[in-house]
């Protein structure tokens, strides 16, 4: 069973602070800790995995998700994320890392177009979950609504299994974001 990632409204779970207070401490052991904390939880809540941790870069100030997003730093928010990821498996338990790639905004996200150069693509977006996957062995990934030029996230085949797959030896689940 999968949760959304706020488990403490249907359980009687630990309520934690939003994610960009943990990536302000720069503690890494803390962010682990978290998701240790976090993992535990789930098994009386009865969750095998949960719809996040996410970790999206903060592009502007007035995204709708900043809230569940790390920081604007792609190394940080990487690095918090996957200590997170690492966190739950001690406890045999997934997070599915969202949303990949460029989620930007809530509001008409299944209709946006995001258009960058493959060097911002790389050193800021793709840093993110690069990390995730290299340094936090993570296992499974969210994929975004958007589309990266005039192609899907979800199913843009470079993206997928070019960076993700091969270049990067993912071997994990990947899930495309829930249609609301």
């Amino acid at each position: 069973q999968v949760g959304n990632g706020y488990m403490a409204k249907d359980t009687d779970c630990v309520g934690y602070p939003g994610s960009t207070v943990l990536s302000q401490t720069w503690n890494q052991l803390l962010a682990y800790m978290f998701g240790k904390s976090e993992g535990n939880d789930m098994g009386p809540a009865g969750k095998d995995a949960l719809y996040s941790p996410a970790c999206n870069i903060h592009r502007s100030p007035y995204g709708g998700r900043n809230s569940g997003y790390q920081s604007e730093d792609p190394y940080l928010s990487g690095r918090v994320v996957g200590n997170i990821v690492r966190g739950f498996g001690v406890y045999g338990k997934i997070g599915f890392v969202k949303h990949f790639i460029v989620n930007d905004q809530d509001f008409n996200r299944m209709g946006l177009y995001t258009w960058l150069n493959e060097q911002a693509l790389r050193e800021i977006y793709l840093r993110t979950f690069e990390e995730t996957v290299k340094y936090g062995d993570n296992t499974a990934i969210m994929t975004s609504f958007n589309r990266l030029g005039g192609i899907w996230a979800g199913g843009n085949e470079a993206l997928i299994q070019g960076v993700l797959r091969y270049e990067w030896g993912f071997k994990g689940q990947i899930i495309t974001d829930m249609i609301e």
